[in-house]
Parts: C-alpha cells; structure tokens; sequence
C-alpha cells in the first residue's frame, strides 16, 4: 500500500472516530430541567392587586415559597413596603419536563386578580369554578372553594381586595 493510501485511510479513520465520540458525548449528556417562577409586587400600593412588576427566579421541585421570597428578598428591584404575589405555577425554561407548585401558600398569591391563564392550575377553569360557588351558595360556596383548594384560607389577593 502506498504513503499516500496510507495516509487517506488514516485520515478517514480519525474522522469516523471523531465522530463516534461527538455522538457519544452528545447522547450521553442529558440535560436537567431547569424551573422558573414569576413574583411580582404592585406598583401602585394604593391599588395592590392592580398592575404588577417583578420577574422570575430559579425554583426546584419541593422549594417552598418561604424560600421563594426569602430570595425575592435579595433582589435589588424588591421593595419591602409592597406585598410579594408568587405564580402558583411554575415552568420549564427548556421546555422538556413538568413540574408543579403542590399546596402554594395563598399568602403569596394574587388569586382571583391575577390568574394562570397558560397553566392547568389557577386558571380560567378556578375562576369559573370560585364564581359558580359564589353564585350558587354565597358565602358558603366562597368557603367551599377556600376549602377545597387553599386549606380554607383566603389568598392574598382576596384579603387586599375586598370584592372576593
């Protein structure tokens, strides 16, 4: 065999190696999820279940919102005379796996002002579902959906606005 064959089949072999070792390397990573969740805090405190500013901070299965906020808290655009609303939803930012918030603490929560329209959870369908019961039993439908899904307990929301 010649230098010059010699060195082709060299040449082809190295690349076929290369190769099988990028795909190696790419299938063998597997990339975990990584959460986010929306805060925000009313501009106007005169209206605080009014427009909200805020952003979205990092979030792992199991954080609890105490620690959401206590990191909210570290944030240089968190302002301490305005109450805190967390999303009671979460996502992924690579948009390869699910998550959920199990239990929010509706002491953090906008709820019924603000809702999660993208989400299964805290949606429209609640929404719906709190007004029927309101509609159909008073205030003992509004007790009714305060028990079935916030340990009997008004959210945030509810408490700063009084129409709920």
């Amino acid at each position: 065999m010649s230098k010059e064959c010699q060195k082709a089949k060299r040449t082809v072999l190295g690349t076929i190696l290369l190769l099988i070792i990028i795909m190696v390397l790419l299938t063998s990573c597997s990339k975990e999820p990584t959460f986010a969740r929306n805060w925000g805090q009313p501009v106007d405190i005169s209206d605080p279940t009014g427009v909200c500013v805020g952003g979205s901070i990092s979030w792992h299965s199991g954080m609890s919102d105490e620690e959401c906020v206590d990191r909210i808290k570290s944030f240089s655009n968190y302002d301490s005379t305005k109450p805190v609303f967390l999303d009671p939803s979460v996502y992924d930012l690579g948009q390869t796996s699910e998550d959920k918030v199990y239990a929010p603490d509706p002491n953090y929560m906008a709820f019924p002002h603000h809702i999660s329209s993208m989400s299964e959870e805290w949606g429209w369908d609640y929404l719906n579902e709190m007004r029927e019961l309101r509609i159909e039993f008073g205030k003992n439908g509004m007790q009714m959906f305060l028990d079935k899904y916030l340990q009997g307990d008004s959210t945030l929301g509810m408490k700063l606005n009084k129409q709920f």
